[in-house]
């Protein structure tokens, strides 16, 4: 983002006004924060869609751990904790790379402009349709119910009994 687009959302964070509209009108508004990225020039300009370098893309491993970060996840009495079934699901694992290289092929070009315009994205190779649903309901039911395995969750089976909570309706993504 340019300097212009943090100044304008760090603004309407301090101000609770964005655009001339006014939100809370108070410090640390989220919802003129909110309006402020979502719907400044810039977040919602079509060249910067046609550029296929603007933008990245970050890989799936990586995104659960930034999650687990920014929840501030903590175990009870501060005991180290599995993330299970990973490669599996989302295509990695921590410590798991199949080659000393990485995840990932060096040379993958993903469908699209990016591949038109020689632009190399090694991350795309885990983009596929049921690594993508598998990961999305695993963040969903980190956010929702904590680490655990309910609802194709990351964590361990022995974590938790979800019988009662899987009677509940379940949202699941599907790739199908």
């Amino acid at each position: 983002p340019s300097p212009r687009y943090v100044a304008a959302c760090s603004a309407a964070f301090r101000t609770g006004t964005h655009d001339g509209v006014t939100y809370s009108g108070k410090y640390g508004d989220l919802g003129a924060a909110a309006a402020a990225i979502l719907l400044d020039r810039e977040a919602r300009d079509e060249i910067l869609d046609s550029d296929p370098t603007y933008g990245q893309l970050r890989e799936p491993l990586l995104k659960v751990l930034h999650l687990l970060r920014s929840l501030s996840y903590q175990t009870d009495n501060d005991a180290e904790f599995e993330l299970n079934n990973l490669e599996g699901c989302i295509g990695q694992q921590a410590h798991q790379s199949p080659t000393v290289f990485n995840f990932f092929k060096p040379d993958t070009y993903p469908a699209g402009i990016a591949r038109v315009t020689d632009v190399v994205v090694p991350e795309s190779e885990l983009g596929t349709a049921p690594f993508i649903s598998c990961l999305f309901n695993g963040m969903s039911s980190l956010v929702t119910r904590g680490l655990t395995s309910c609802g194709g969750g990351f964590g361990s089976d022995a974590q938790r009994n979800c019988d009662a909570e899987e009677r509940q309706t379940p949202v699941y993504f599907t790739s199908a």
